[in-house]
């Protein structure tokens, strides 16, 4: 487990279709197994339903972060949002689980940790994200 942490100052502002604040919003976009590749994989070489979110984060000034650790995958190759810090930027945005496609332009999908960290460390005061977050059956049935 790694934790990602640079200077920067800022509060959250996050794309969210679902209500928060004002200062947070988020971007949200189905994605399943259907689309993607040819093969009925989708571009995430999951086979699960799933969603993409697209996020911004501003780092938190006191705590010099955006809140978050991650993780390689177990199993699949990918990078793994892995703990939230209660209170942090995150808070409410990310949750654990989510695969981390995008650190601001740089594709991480076939990445580990020790190439998407220094990524996010390097990204300043604002960081964006693009994360593909398994749906649960439940939460599948809401976006028919």
């Amino acid at each position: 487990m790694e934790e990602a942490r640079a200077a920067t100052s800022g509060p959250l502002l996050v794309q969210l279709e679902r209500g928060l604040s004002a200062a947070s919003s988020a971007k949200f976009e189905s994605d399943s197994a259907d689309e993607g590749e040819p093969d009925g994989r989708s571009s995430t070489g999951s086979s699960r339903n799933q969603q993409i979110v697209h996020v911004s984060l501003h780092k938190d000034p006191v705590y010099e972060d955006f809140g978050f650790s991650v993780s390689d995958g177990l199993y699949e190759r990918g990078v793994y949002i892995n703990r939230l810090r209660p209170g942090g930027p995150c808070d409410g945005v990310l949750r654990p689980y989510d695969r981390i496609l995008r650190v601001n332009e740089a594709n991480t999908e076939d990445c580990d940790c020790c190439l998407a960290v220094p990524l996010i460390a390097a990204a300043g005061p604002r960081l964006d994200l693009t994360v593909a977050r398994p749906l649960s059956p439940q939460n599948s049935a809401k976006t028919l």
